[in-house]
């Protein structure tokens, strides 16, 4: 998926994830069924519509450009556009606003569930892995043992 530059608003260009798919652009609120290129003719196609969509739209702020995103990345636009009309913030307040650091790595990350602490990076996923496995050694451990008598 790309998203497409130059224009005031958010715009994306994706393969529609149907056996006869195209390139088509979409809002990010709707990024549900699209997907990224998988071979170069995909991918030409993607241009070819985000080119399209760039020369028909009137609220131009530059020069055409596509930037490549992940799924994620287009679900997260698609939040900040549907609650960026509710409250006047840009992208980067808004990303800052949703994310937290990570107890390991310390970069920031959005969560997927209230109470993550910790990003998706394997070194961190086990990390959170083999402190689990202590504190639960730890605890047994520290349980007094019931022997049959």
């Amino acid at each position: 998926m790309y998203l497409i530059k130059g224009i005031k608003h958010l715009r994306c260009v994706g393969v529609w994830d149907m056996p006869d798919g195209k390139a088509e652009d979409f809002d990010p609120e709707n990024a549900g069924g699209y997907r990224s290129p998988k071979n170069e003719e995909e991918r030409r196609a993607c241009i070819a519509k985000a080119l399209d969509y760039y020369n028909g739209c009137g609220d131009k702020t530059g020069d055409f450009g596509i930037e490549p995103i992940t799924a994620e990345q287009a679900e997260l636009l698609g939040d900040f556009s549907a609650e960026a009309s509710l409250a006047a913030m840009d992208f980067e307040d808004w990303i800052q606003s949703k994310s937290r650091p990570c107890r390991y790595c310390k970069n920031l990350f959005i969560p997927n569930a209230p109470g993550q602490k910790v990003c998706k990076r394997p070194e961190c996923q086990r990390a959170r892995k083999n402190e689990k496995a202590r504190n639960y050694k730890r605890r047994k451990k520290s349980k007094p043992s019931q022997d049959p008598a």
